[in-house]
Order: structure tokens, then C-alpha cells, then sequence
């Protein structure tokens, strides 16, 4: 069960991200507590979700994956929730993917 703490922290980050321009959601169907957060892109047909991030903690610590689906090569893990932003801001801002090598374990 996430701490009421963890839960006031992500809707924290939730606001400041969308205060830096993206979207967020919450997103409990990939964890028990989470939001996705991500850029939205303008089309011809419509505006559509980019570079989505998936942030949420566990009992273990704060974690971000740029993939809904996939293995540990998609998640970073962060020491707090300022580090989990720092994290998050790369993802959303990323040209490609993964959004650089510190994404894979080594």
C-alpha cells in the first residue's frame, strides 16, 4: 500500500510537470497508485499522447518506465521524487528512445 506521503508527492509532480507543459493522468491500471505523464502532440486527425512516462513508487523507492509494457530495461529507478522529476522531464522532452543509456542496466 503507498504511504498517503507518496500519494500527496505525485500529485505534486503531477502539477508541476503540467505546469512545464504536459499532460498527466492517473494511471493506477499499471500500478497500485500512478500517473502517467506525457507531451501531446497536434495532428491533422486529432492530438495525440507522446513520449509518455509512467511514474510511480513502491515500497521499494520511486520509479519511472517509458514503456506501459516491458522489462527492466525500460525503468529508471530515483533516490526521491526530485530526482523522479529530473527523470521524468527527460523522458517527456526525449528525441528518442530510450531517452539516453542511463535507461538500461548495465
Amino acid at each position: 500500500m503507498m504511504s498517503h506521503k507518496h500519494e500527496m508527492d505525485l500529485q505534486r509532480l503531477s502539477h508541476r510537470l503540467a505546469q512545464h507543459g504536459f499532460g498527466t493522468r492517473s494511471a493506477p491500471y499499471f500500478a497500485e497508485n500512478g500517473i502517467v505523464a506525457f507531451a501531446v502532440a497536434h495532428t491533422r486527425v486529432g492530438n495525440v499522447m507522446e513520449n509518455t512516462v509512467f511514474i510511480y513508487a513502491t515500497p521499494d523507492g520511486w520509479y519511472a518506465r517509458i514503456t506501459q509494457h516491458g522489462g527492466p530495461h525500460w525503468i529508471r529507478a530515483a533516490e526521491d521524487i526530485s530526482a523522479l522529476e529530473r527523470i521524468a522531464l527527460e523522458a517527456l522532452r526525449r528525441t528518442k528512445t530510450p531517452p539516453s543509456s542511463a535507461w538500461t542496466e548495465e
